[in-house]
């Protein structure tokens, strides 16, 4: 998400990290780590918690920072509500958010929501660029009667069964340490979830693309596919 508000040239973003979780404080940390790589500078940085019902001194520094953009490191049900508040306050920035906001299910808390972006790993919405992933979608809704409340889940599982699926049939077997043998030979392996290449030593394919999702009035859809150029403060593995 750095990387795409330095694209889209916003120079002076405001950092808000909910402290909830390792999940949203590992976020916000790593978009400063990865803003500051990229030679910017934040305008100002707050935290907040799940057991914050207000987060106006942060709004209040946010408003007063000279930000053109908010970084909303949380999710659901507290980073909707504080979405809510920074909206109710009258700042009318863009807010960047994360892919734990993926889908509509929170969606009551800020109905017309606008200018909001969020990282997934595919558009649940119809339009994503892998047309497999959209008849995915449309079958899921099929069988269970509902949409998604969320695509990275799904998404996730149906690719580990399918990884496992396709490194069974290159072995000829079951047995675990032949599947592992394949699975760690995957380069640029087609999966549900994108690309991905495993090896003896890394398991973690964190520079996959993602999709970026925008949410206008209240809908969101695709905006745009992007690589990943670099993870903060390193990869994984």
């Amino acid at each position: 998400m750095a990387e795409f508000a330095s694209d889209q040239g916003y120079e002076a973003p405001f950092v808000i990290i909910d402290q909830t979780l390792e999940y949203t404080q590992s976020i916000g940390e790593s978009f400063i780590l990865r803003w500051e790589e990229l030679g910017g500078s934040i305008a100002g940085q707050d935290t907040m918690s799940s057991d914050d019902e207000s987060i106006a001194s942060q709004v209040a520094a946010a408003q007063s920072s000279g930000a053109d953009v908010i970084m909303l490191a949380s999710l659901p049900p507290q980073g909707p509500t504080a979405l809510a508040q920074i909206r109710a306050a009258g700042i009318d920035l863009p807010i960047l958010g994360t892919n734990a906001f993926d889908g509509v299910y929170w969606i009551d808390a800020i109905p017309d929501v606008s200018d909001f972006w969020i990282p997934v790993t595919a558009s649940m919405y119809g339009d994503d660029p892998l047309e497999a992933r959209n008849d995915f979608f449309v079958r899921l809704e099929e069988a269970t009667g509902e949409p998604p409340a969320s695509g990275n889940y799904p998404l996730s599982g149906y690719a580990s069964v399918q990884a496992v699926a396709l490194a069974m049939e290159m072995a000829g077997t079951t047995d675990s340490e032949a599947v592992r043998e394949q699975l760690e030979s995957f380069t640029d392996q087609e999966l549900m979830v994108g690309l991905t290449t495993y090896s003896a030593t890394c398991h973690i394919p964190a520079e996959r693309p993602l999709i970026i999702i925008e949410y206008v009035d209240g809908q969101p859809g695709l905006f745009e596919e992007r690589q990943v150029e670099s993870v903060a403060p390193a990869k994984p593995c």
